[in-house]
C-alpha cells in the first residue's frame, strides 16, 4: 500500500516538474495578455494537433518536444477566446454580417426565421448571434443588445390574458373558419399557442397555413 502511494506521489511530482519545464521553455506567460496564471498549451494551428500535451506528459520527451514546437502558451480566458475566434472564422458568415443581423433584428420587424432564410443560417445560429454567444461586437451600440433582449422576451411570451377567443382565418379568402374559446384550445388540433399568439399580435403572418386574430381585437 505504501509503495503504491509513493509511486503515485512520485508520478504526480514528475508530472508537475515536466509541466513547469515545458511552460518555461515556451516563455512562461500568455502570448496574448502576458498573464502567468492558469496557463494552457495551445496549438497555434489546431489542424496540426496530434496529441494533447497536458494529457500526455508521460509520453517520451522526444514526442512531447515535437508537439511542443506547434504550441504556444495562453491563459485560460485567452484560450477560450481564441477557440471562439476559430469557430467564427469557420462560420458561414462574416463578422460584419453578424453585426448586420443584430442591428436588423433590433430595429426592424423581421423574425429570426426570416433572418435565417436571408443569410442561409439555422434559427439556432441566429439565436446564438442575437444572444451575443458568438461574433461579439465590441464596437456596437449597447442599446442594440437591450432592444434585442426586449424583442426576444416579447416574442417568447404569450399574452397574459389567455381567455380571449381566437379566430382561425382562411389564408386565401380571409374568412373566419372557426373561433376557439382561447389560445389553449387551438392545441387540440395541433396548433402551437406561441405561434398563434404571434399571428394575433401581428408578429407572424400565418401558422400552419392559416391566419389568426383575436376574436374581439378591440378588447384584446
Amino acid at each position: 500500500m505504501q509503495n503504491k502511494e509513493q509511486h503515485a506521489k512520485s508520478s504526480l511530482n514528475h508530472y508537475h516538474k515536466r509541466r513547469r519545464q515545458l511552460i518555461e521553455q515556451l516563455g512562461g506567460k500568455c502570448v496574448r495578455c502576458g498573464s502567468t496564471e492558469n496557463l494552457e498549451f495551445d496549438h497555434i494551428d489546431s489542424n496540426s494537433k496530434d496529441i494533447s500535451i497536458a494529457k500526455h506528459l508521460s509520453y517520451s520527451m522526444d514526442t512531447i518536444q515535437n508537439e511542443l514546437q506547434k504550441c504556444q502558451l495562453l491563459c485560460k480566458s485567452c484560450h477560450i477566446q481564441k477557440t471562439k475566434e476559430e469557430k467564427d472564422a469557420k462560420a458561414k458568415i462574416s463578422n460584419q454580417d453578424a453585426k448586420s443581423i443584430r442591428i436588423e433584428y433590433a430595429t426592424n420587424s423581421i423574425t429570426q426565421k426570416k433572418l435565417g432564410e436571408k443569410y442561409g443560417l439555422k434559427q439556432s445560429e441566429i439565436g446564438s448571434i442575437l444572444r451575443g454567444k458568438r461574433w461579439i461586437q465590441h464596437d456596437e451600440d449597447p442599446e442594440i443588445q437591450q432592444k434585442i433582449d426586449a424583442k426576444r422576451t416579447e416574442r417568447n411570451h404569450i399574452l397574459p390574458d389567455k381567455s380571449i377567443p381566437v379566430d382561425k382565418i382562411d389564408i386565401n379568402t380571409g374568412k373566419v373558419i372557426m373561433t376557439y374559446k382561447n389560445l389553449s384550445a387551438t392545441t387540440k388540433e395541433g396548433f402551437q399557442t406561441k405561434h398563434v399568439a404571434e399571428c394575433c399580435r401581428g408578429i407572424a403572418k400565418q401558422h400552419k397555413g392559416y391566419k389568426w386574430q383575436f376574436h374581439n381585437k378591440n378588447q384584446a
